[in-house]
């Protein structure tokens, strides 16, 4: 299972970039143009610049600990029993995501392609490849995760931009700093926090291969991957005005339907389904094995997490019926409390095991060199 789950760092980032991006494409566009209007560029910019901040804070915390997982260190750091207590909020909170990713893409393909398909079918067939994703572990996921990133971020991404760069209105970027400061701030956690998982590095630094390479390398990389990524989102806010951007639930799905070339290739929307669709999958994948590593760590078992696939399937499925039964529910949710939520699990507990490291940290070197 070790060798299923030891990755690069060129894999590494891959993962995070499909992670990170992949959810910022539906729902965040519309809902901060609602509210920052023409300044959503502003605010696109500003959770990526704080994003790369978050990461960097996350690559120096998981350094302390190069042989550990964020489960596993918090009770390094906050001794056994409160350690455990935090870790298994961790893994509610992971559990809790994989909920919103699978139901995101089947409330996503039922909308965009299968409105006749009641959701259960949709969320049954995404947990069975959550499945097979853990049963390959991150090293299959990842090696696919590289050519998804590639082809979404680097070929699609990049070539939707360019094709609709002639049709962008600079007006629509004006006037400069138009909202307070307060609403491109609070835009800014719309596009971060419900979205941003750069918590995972903190569970997938022990299976990084060259693990010197993680600081910059890591950093800087994920993030000029995520704000390539950002570029539709960007060309929407100078393609569309603020008040057509706030009532569209996709907007680089009707960016792409935009671009055609002569009678012979049309339909963009659908090869930017396509590779969206991939890349969502294959963060699902990687959403879904973090959450079954992290509760096979808290439970301490030393057989691996297979016997662990079908409980938390099972688990995953109840959650997401009784939590999301419909796109507004989830969408309510992931503005409201899911909000406050990421904050804590992303912000707050991680500032504090730092602090408590930077405490601690004479004591846990001695009983390391001891």
């Amino acid at each position: 299972m070790q060798n299923k789950l030891t990755i690069t760092p060129s894999q590494t980032i891959a993962l995070l970039s499909l992670c990170i991006a992949t959810e910022a494409y539906s729902y965040a566009p519309s809902k901060m143009a609602d509210l920052s209007g023409q300044d959503t560029w502003i605010a696109i910019v500003v959770a990526i610049m704080f994003g790369m901040l978050l990461l960097s804070y996350y690559a120096w915390l998981a350094k302390k600990f190069p042989t550990q997982t964020l489960i596993q260190y918090t009770k390094t750091l906050l001794g056994p029993f409160v350690g455990r207590v935090i870790g298994a909020l961790y893994v509610l909170y992971f559990m809790l995501i994989s909920s919103l990713y699978i139901c995101r893409i089947s409330v996503g393909f039922q909308m965009t392609f299968l409105p006749h398909t009641p959701v259960f079918v949709l969320i049954v067939m995404t947990l069975t490849f959550c499945v097979y994703s853990a049963l390959q572990g991150y090293n299959a996921v990842a090696r696919l995760g590289v050519l998804a990133a590639f082809l979404l971020f680097g070929v699609n991404n990049i070539f939707l931009t360019a094709s609709v760069i002639s049709d962008i209105n600079a007006a629509n970027y004006l006037p400069f700093l138009g909202s307070s400061l307060g609403d491109i701030g609070t835009s800014s956690i719309y596009y971060l926090f419900p979205h941003s998982q750069f918590i995972f590095l903190t569970m997938l630094y022990p299976f990084i291969q060259k693990q010197r390479k993680i600081g910059s390398y890591i950093t800087w990389r994920t993030t000029l991957v995520v704000f390539v990524a950002s570029f539709l989102n960007l060309a929407t806010v100078g393609l569309f005005s603020a008040r057509q951007l706030a009532m569209l639930h996709y907007p680089p799905v009707e960016l792409s339907r935009m671009v055609e070339f002569g009678d012979f290739f049309e339909r963009m929307d659908v090869l930017f389904v396509t590779f969206y669709g991939a890349g969502m999958f294959i963060a699902i994948g990687t959403v879904f094995t973090v959450f079954i590593s992290s509760l096979n760590q808290l439970m301490e078992r030393k057989n691996g997490y297979r016997g662990l696939l079908l409980p938390a399937s099972v688990l995953l499925l109840l959650l997401s019926l009784i939590l999301f039964r419909s796109e507004k529910q989830m969408v309510q949710f992931i503005f409201g409390q899911g909000i406050w939520i990421a904050i804590c699990f992303q912000l707050i507990l991680p500032g504090l095991l730092g602090i408590v490291f930077l405490i601690r940290k004479e004591r846990l070197c001695n009983g390391q060199n001891g």
